[in-house]
């Protein structure tokens, strides 16, 4: 071989020694500054007293147990009301945001004719009553049901003209012109009907279940056909009413003046929720069910609030597996997973809001390391 290609042989590999001395060096230098190269699953290696390296095994603990998607709700669900009946909707009453009680008005539709109904329905009554009264009854058995009935069919009306003051209340609060201790006052007397209502049934059931009760005059029976009548006329004009059928906040509302409240539309007239506590439901997939249970300890995250943590606990876990209803994040994610459905209620109160897609993380048992957020 000529000396001039030995001599280029020879100054390459001592160049290329030299690149690999300096990367070497350079290693040395940065495991030197940053501790060595950290691997929470894997060895330490110490120095043992006879100067020999030991290996000693670091036990680790995972992040989470298990992770899923989550949407927010109000602690018990968001109720869903709907007219009891079809109608044009002649006034609305609450707004999204408003804070509402069981039984409050949320909106009136078209009403005339139902009223027709009661006021006429209450001159029948009065007019068999009398009928019934000009009769002379000396059966005591008898007596006592008439009297029990009477009673029963006072109290209905009671609750009838207590529902009228109390939405009466209602709006003129909204206007100014009545307190809130009027409405709720008002409110009282619907329950306190409702309670003399059942009392006064189960004393007209009694009195019906005597031994050796008569059988009912032509003039009772009729008397009978009429209270109820009235009760169903009652009962309907109620149906013009569409109330909210529990405490919250409106979280939405689709009803306006002048549209036709549907029983069979799918979007419902309005939504309550109550979100003074905050749940989320998780779809934890079928293969993590047994990282999840009862008490156990979550952080919630959520894009809209970035760097923040919320905890909560689990509280209740499905009984069954079902498919996915928040749809799984990116293109390549199979979407024949089964999931189960996970109840976390939320410690203190969030500023999440109801809907609100959040991930949640199911921590182990004892102490977790703290996360990197994304």
């Amino acid at each position: 071989m000529p000396s001039f290609l030995r001599l280029d042989s020879t100054v390459t590999i001592l160049g290329l020694a030299a690149v690999l001395a300096l990367g070497v060096s350079a290693l040395a230098t940065y495991l030197s500054q940053n501790g060595g190269i950290s691997n929470s699953n894997s060895a330490q290696v110490k120095p043992a007293k006879s100067g020999k390296p030991t290996v000693v095994a670091q036990a680790t603990q995972p992040q989470w147990e298990a992770s899923a998607p989550g949407r927010v709700a109000p602690l018990g669900g968001e109720v869903e009301i709907r007219p009891e009946t079809p109608g044009v909707v002649t006034d609305v009453y609450a707004k999204v945001g408003d804070v509402v009680k069981k039984g409050d008005l949320i909106a009136v539709t078209k009403d005339r004719e139902a009223f027709t109904r009661v006021v006429a329905a209450a001159a029948e009554v009065e007019v068999r009553v009398s009928e019934r009264d000009e009769e002379k009854e000396t059966d005591k058995l008898l007596l006592a049901w008439r009297d029990a009935q009477d009673k029963l069919g006072a109290a209905e009306r009671a609750l009838h003209k207590a529902r009228i003051t109390f939405d009466t209340l209602f709006i003129a609060r909204r206007n100014g012109t009545a307190s809130d201790r009027d409405v709720e006052n008002a409110r009282r007397l619907i329950e306190v009907a409702k309670l003399s209502i059942a009392a006064r049934r189960k004393d007209v059931e009694e009195a019906r279940a005597k031994k050796d009760f008569p059988l009912l005059s032509r003039l009772d029976s009729g008397l009978t056909i009429a209270r109820t009548d009235l009760r169903l006329a009652e009962l309907a004009y109620e149906k013009t009413r569409i109330r909210a059928t529990s405490n919250g906040r409106v979280l939405q509302l689709e009803g306006v003046a002048g549209q036709l409240a549907s029983l069979t539309s799918q979007v419902p007239f309005a939504v309550v929720g109550d979100v003074s506590r905050l749940e989320v439901t998780a779809e934890v997939e079928e293969r993590d069910i047994s990282k999840v249970w009862v008490g156990q300890n979550v952080v919630v995250r959520a894009n809209a609030f970035s760097g923040k943590d919320f905890t909560g606990k689990v509280t209740a876990i499905a009984t069954k597996v079902g498919s996915p209803a928040l749809g799984l994040r990116g293109p390549s994610q199979p979407r024949d997973v089964e999931i189960l459905e996970v109840d976390i209620t939320l410690d203190g109160k969030p500023p999440l809001l109801p809907s609100m897609r959040v991930d949640v993380f199911f921590k182990p048992k004892g102490n977790v390391r703290a996360a990197a957020k994304n």
